[in-house]
């Protein structure tokens, strides 16, 4: 499969650089869960210099404080164990429980749902629904050690757009470590598509649709936040949680 459609955007001058490029698949694929937003095409938008160096600063120190209202817990947001804390990158988890990062980092939050806003349109999405979709389901801080890497998954599908920002220098904090994307379904053995992200670099992405892997990192921190955008009709606050839906086999090294 490929990306089918693909378009410059135009992005206001508060979500980063003036351009974006829209890419967009055809590949018709379906999730099994009644809320499943599975209208919403798979696509990826890249934005440069989403977050300024201060701010990518700062966002780290937040969520690394010992006083952050980040919780520890494995990729799945179970309880971290000492087995997990070396399997798996480190994650800080804001889980159902939003508000102290739009507190925090009010101007960034509003650019997130800018970026969507605009992503959203352009796929064909109506205002009243994009009006709703402001509620960050899930918010994690993840830093990724060497020899760490996420397989082949497609995230939580009853919520719209994911945005992972970068909060490392590829080359110089890390090596390896590229966030891949496939057109779907990934059958194991497919290759996907490195992005190419800098410091500061965002990519937002359909969460039901866009199969995604990282690649290994061969040495240094790959540090990222992402943060799942739903309609607020659909939030679950902390403590409940929907089954993990992950249709695509994980790639054999990662």
């Amino acid at each position: 499969m490929s990306w089918d459609i693909t378009r410059q955007l135009l992005l206001p001058a508060a979500v980063g650089n003036v351009q974006g490029t829209l890419h967009v698949s055809t590949t018709r694929t379906t999730q099994p869960l009644s809320d499943a937003q599975n209208h919403v095409p798979a696509a990826y938008v890249i934005v440069r210099d989403f977050l300024s160096t201060d701010e990518v600063h700062k966002l780290h120190a937040w969520f690394v404080d010992p006083v952050s209202p980040a919780t520890a817990t494995t990729f799945d947001g179970e309880p971290l164990d000492a087995a997990a804390k070396t399997m798996e990158p480190t994650v800080l988890q804001l889980y159902g429980q939003p508000e102290p990062l739009e507190r925090r980092f009010p101007s960034i939050f509003q650019r997130l749902l800018a970026l969507k806003d605009v992503v959203g349109r352009a796929l064909g999405l109506d205002e009243e629904e994009l009006d709703e979709v402001t509620y960050a389901q899930d918010v994690r801080h993840i830093t990724y050690h060497a020899k760490h890497g996420c397989p082949w998954h497609v995230d939580d599908p009853v919520s719209h757009f994911n945005t992972v920002m970068l909060l490392s220098k590829p080359g110089a904090d890390f090596g390896g470590g590229n966030f891949m994307v496939h057109a779907g379904p990934c059958l194991c053995g497919d290759e996907g598509r490195p992005l190419d992200l800098c410091l500061g670099d965002a990519v937002i992405y359909s969460a039901a649709k866009v199969d995604h892997a990282v690649s290994v990192v061969t040495c240094g921190e790959r540090r990222i936040c992402l943060v799942e955008l739903r309609r607020r009709s659909l939030a679950r606050r902390c403590g409940q949680r929907l089954p993990r839906v992950d249709q695509t086999p994980h790639v054999p090294g990662l």
